[in-house]
């Protein structure tokens, strides 16, 4: 009976194991797609502000 209690356990465990691997790749794919819309700059920063008046 302790035998099929143990298998039992373990089965619900890897379950869970993969529900959460399953979430965590995609919360992953998730991060990775907006880190490329970030790293795409639209338009250059400029360094100066050349139109300056004094």
């Amino acid at each position: 009976m302790a035998d099929f209690v143990t298998q039992l356990r373990r089965k619900e465990k890897a379950e869970e194991d993969r529900y959460f691997a399953k979430r965590d790749q995609e919360l992953i794919e998730r991060f990775k797609e907006r880190q490329r819309h970030l790293d795409v700059p639209e338009e250059p920063i400029p360094l100066a502000n050349n139109n300056l008046e004094y």
